[in-house]
């Protein structure tokens, strides 16, 4: 039996009135994109996952500005 993966895409908009997320790539070119699975993004967000842990074990990939990266950590804090 071959395992299929489903891949999606999230656009976060932080840059935009109150900002927005919506499924797809959105438009124009990203300043970061995170590559994680959905398992890790939520243990992620919840705190369960350390950001710093995540990424130097390989469960999350940072292309782009890294520093815009971190400010993202801030924001699922609260």
């Amino acid at each position: 039996m071959e395992n299929k993966k489903v891949v999606k895409s999230w656009t976060a908009d932080l840059k935009n009135g109150d900002g927005l997320v919506a499924e797809g790539t959105g438009t124009g070119k990203p300043d970061v994109i995170l590559i994680l699975s959905d398992d890790d993004f939520v243990n992620l967000a919840s705190g369960k996952l350390d950001a710093q842990k995540a990424f130097f074990s390989g469960k999350l990939k940072i292309k782009g500005n890294i520093m815009l990266a971190q400010k993202l950590a801030l924001i699922m804090k609260k």
